[in-house]
Parts: C-alpha cells; structure tokens; sequence
C-alpha cells in the first residue's frame, strides 16, 4: 500500500509540475501579448509626437509671423500726440459756438430790423421830427457777426490772441482788431 500511495503522489506531483507549466507557459504568452501592445502604444505615443512637433513649429510659425505683421502695423500708426487731441476737442467746441453765435446774429438781425421798421414807421407817422428818438441813427444797435461773437467767447475763455487766430483759422491782427473793438464800444456804451 505504501507503493501505492508513493505512486499516487508522485502522479500528483508530476501533474502539478505539467499544469503548472502549463499555466507559466499561458503567462508567458499573455506576457509576451501585453509587451507587443506596449511596444505598439510607444510607437503610437512617438509618431503622436512628431506629428504634435511639427503643428506646434507651424504654430510657433503663425504667431511669428502675426507678430511681425503687428510690429509693422504699429511702426506704420501715425503718432497721436496728446495735444492733438486737444485740439481736435477745442476745435469741435469752437465749431459748436460759431454754430451757436451765427444762430443768434440770425436772430439778432432780425430783431434789430423790426426795430428799424417799427422807427420808420412812428417816423412817418410823426407830425414833427423829433431829433431825440429813443435811438439815434448812429448808435441804433448793430448785429454782431457770428466770428466776432465767437472771438469774444473763445478770448473770454482764456485763449490768447494766437490760440484764438489758430482756432478760426483768421489773422492775428484781425483777431486784436475785432478785440479792441469790442473794448472801445463798451467803453463808449459805458458798459
């Protein structure tokens, strides 16, 4: 009996042996499987990377060249200086008040031209002429030309002569004329 049971473990003994390299040989098989997938995902990996190389250059390309594009777009700008801009700000306020002066010389001519027909009809109608009217004929009020109303608003904001002959685009003189003028018919008018 005991031979037996020798036999009987040595069968078991060596089935153990067969199915257990059986079993290593079906590892080594999905071993060597996992490994040629590994090594097809690398050579994946590596031309995925050459192909990320080459956009990344192209992109690196593009932004180069947007970038050289924008340089010369800039170096091309014309240069705003800040006093320009100024400028073109007081420029468009003193059109605005031109604007403004002209509609009131309109309105203060016409004003003053119905006076007129008023006097010459109470002078007609009149018996007697009296010399002392309510406006003699040389200081009966005149209008004020809108460049004249805006030379007096631009110098009454503080610009010089100069400022003022650049801004209307008149002559220096002209501008002092119109000034001192002014000052003489208040002076006169005892305003």
């Amino acid at each position: 009996m005991s031979d037996l049971l020798l036999l009987i473990g040595l069968i078991l003994v060596i089935g153990s042996f067969w199915s257990r390299r059986r079993f290593n040989e079906q590892e080594i098989k999905d071993l060597q499987k996992i490994k040629a997938e590994i090594v097809q995902a690398k050579e994946d990996v590596g031309s995925l990377m050459k192909e990320l190389i080459g956009v990344s250059e192209q992109v690196v390309e593009t932004i180069s060249e947007k970038i050289k594009e924008a340089q010369v777009t800039v170096q091309n700008m014309p240069v705003i200086n800040p006093d320009q801009c100024t400028r073109a700000e007081e420029e468009n306020k003193t059109g605005k008040i031109i604007s403004l002066y002209e509609t009131r010389s309109k309105e203060k001519e016409r004003d003053i031209k119905l006076q007129l027909a008023k006097k010459e009809v109470v002078q007609k109608s009149a018996v007697t002429k009296d010399s002392s009217s309510e406006y003699p004929q040389e200081t009966l009020p005149q209008a004020v030309p809108a460049k004249h109303q805006a030379v007096y608003s631009l110098a009454e904001m503080g610009y010089t002569v100069d400022q003022i002959a650049k801004q209307m685009s008149i002559g220096k003189g002209e501008v002092a004329l119109i000034l001192e003028l002014k000052n003489k018919g208040e002076e006169i008018n005892g305003i």
